[in-house]
């Protein structure tokens, strides 16, 4: 493949784009006229636009310094003030001219040559500055930025993937051996079990008709104890077994009674999934959010839910998405192979509030392995160490201040093979105004704002409201989330001082201090567990608080 013909192509695709959304008359207006110069510097290296014909070293030197020069000054722009208030057209220049620093850093690199193959190096220094166009820019050119990705990476996501569905066929089988295996155990122990208790029962009988009644009377109080063991020791068994989602087989009837004992319990347990989950948060069942189990139409969430501004939980909605299906999220070796090479930003520290938070960028893969594999691995041996205690209090504080999470990530613009894992919620048509006038049908999927929020447990998200509709889709994991309607904003005590976090409550909700807020006592809420396969709404500026209870990946639809 000649690479170099390939990207003109697509160079001039985006001069293309820059000159139909009249750029140079936009910042004429806004009085940005300086801007122009570098961007006219850099379009007269290339004649009459991106065009492979710079013939000296020096013009694709100077090419590079004036887009690097021209990208730090619109990176500036677009994170002064607030981020929500900063005119698209500087996110959209902030991607154009991350093409044009990555075109003449190409030509620099292969001086309009053939290339039949781009080195590793290369292709990282490219992918990274791509990769923060998307997180960083508009919408305009995230299509080219996608196809320069993907002809970069010499379709690396396609011979990824393959490899995943092959491993995952073979996984598969070797899974299907064991389980075959493990059944093959159970069952000989299982016989080897009957056994031996048909032996103690013979045994049992023979002395019965042997003994006086006095004896037999004996006699069946050992057996009783005898029973008795057995089913603690089956119980203890069957709680394990519940835990880990296995099914168990039951052989013996005094046993079968105190196993449907044990498997009702759990079924209730499951069936009102606002209950305590492993115990790992009680909730108060006066304060439980509405589930629905049958996902309402159009008219019946719009007239029951977003008009009259109540949240709920949709259930049974999502099980046809392929995440959840032959591409599932829940595979952490699935996502390393579509998105283990790209630059991510996440967050580390407690929670976006707290002193010692800080931002990061980082490649997916060491995400995976350093915040989800290895924080999954330390909880396990915490709950081991700590499983004979009583103290099933919340994480430890300290604990969270390395703590890793991808949130509030525009990840599926930087991996559209992702965003095909997932759709729009058909709820995100509806279009209510101030009036409660709606239309359906009439929002565009490009009005719809997607996010990404992937950690490991005991990530937070601490006690704000958002301006528009919120469907947060939960994927994988569980999140325990607290809500307050916005007549209890007196209550929450906002940081209204400050420009950043006025939507955002001072109050600790996990352990908030009264004596320094104390009409928090008086905040009426409601609270929920939202396991994998939900979708929780929150309506417009409705308070939430979000904390996940195990390692979790949750999308979220703002429209």
């Amino acid at each position: 493949m000649d690479y170099c013909s390939e990207l003109n192509k697509l160079f001039q695709k985006s001069y293309e784009i820059y000159k139909e959304n009249n750029f140079e008359i936009k910042l004429n207006e806004k009085n940005y006229q300086f801007l122009l110069v570098y961007l006219n510097s850099i379009h007269s290296f290339f004649k009459t636009g991106p065009k492979l014909n710079i013939s000296q070293d020096a013009e694709f030197k100077e090419s590079i310094i004036i887009s690097k020069e021209l990208m730090k000054i619109l990176f500036d722009i677009i994170h002064s003030g607030t981020w929500n208030n900063i005119d698209v057209l500087f996110k959209d220049l902030y991607s154009y001219s991350s093409i044009l620093y990555i075109y003449s850093f190409f030509l620099n690199q292969f001086n309009n040559k053939k290339v039949d193959n781009i080195p590793n190096p290369i292709k990282k220094i490219i992918l990274k500055k791509l990769d923060l166009a998307l997180l960083f820019g508009n919408k305009l050119f995230n299509q080219t930025i996608n196809q320069i990705i993907n002809l970069i990476s010499n379709n690396n996501y396609l011979n990824n993937l393959e490899n995943y569905n092959n491993n995952n066929n073979n996984n598969n089988n070797s899974n299907n051996n064991n389980n075959n295996n493990n059944n093959n155990n159970n069952n000989n122990n299982n016989n080897k079990n009957n056994n031996n208790n048909n032996n103690n029962n013979n045994n049992n009988n023979n002395n019965n008709n042997n003994n006086n009644n006095n004896n037999n009377n004996n006699n069946n109080n050992n057996n009783n104890n005898n029973n008795n063991n057995n089913n603690n020791n089956n119980n203890n068994n069957n709680n394990n077994n519940n835990y880990n989602n296995n099914n168990n087989n039951n052989n013996n009837n005094n046993n079968n009674n105190n196993n449907n004992n044990n498997n009702n319990n759990n079924n209730n347990n499951n069936n009102n999934k606002n209950n305590n989950y492993y115990n790992e948060i009680i909730l108060n069942k006066e304060k439980l959010i509405k589930r629905i189990s049958e996902p309402p139409n159009l008219n019946q969430f719009k007239n029951n839910y977003m008009i009259k501004g109540i949240p709920c939980v949709i259930e049974n909605y999502m099980k046809e998405w392929p995440c959840f299906n032959e591409r599932k999220w829940s595979d952490l070796y699935y996502l390393k192979q579509v998105a283990g090479s790209r630059l991510v930003p996440i967050e580390i520290g407690p929670n976006y509030l707290h002193e010692k938070m800080k931002q990061k960028l980082i490649n997916f893969n060491k995400f995976i392995d350093e915040y989800l594999i290895s924080k999954s691995n330390n909880n396990n041996n915490n709950n081991n160490n700590n499983n004979n205690n009583n103290n099933n209090n919340n994480d430890n504080k300290e604990n969270r201040e390395d703590i890793g999470y991808l949130a509030q990530t525009k990840l599926f613009e930087q991996i559209p093979q992702l965003r095909n894992d997932i759709l729009i919620p058909e709820y995100c048509k509806i279009i209510i105004d101030n009036n409660n006038n709606n239309s359906f049908g009439d929002n565009k999927e490009d009005s719809v704002e997607i996010n990404a929020w992937l950690g490991p447990k005991g990530t937070v998200t601490p006690l704000h409201y958002d301006p528009k509709h919120n469907l947060l889709c939960q994927i994988v994991g569980r999140k325990y989330i607290k809500l307050f309607s916005s007549k209890e904003s007196k209550n929450l005590y906002p940081h209204l001082d400050s420009p950043l976090f006025f939507n955002t409550s001072m109050v600790d909700v996990e352990n908030p201090d009264h004596s320094k807020f104390p009409l928090f006592k008086n905040a009426d809420y409601i609270e929920l567990i939202l396991n994998a396969g939900e979708i929780l709404y929150i309506p417009p500026s409705y308070w939430h608080f979000v904390k996940s209870l195990s390692q979790s990946f949750s999308v979220s639809y703002w429209w």
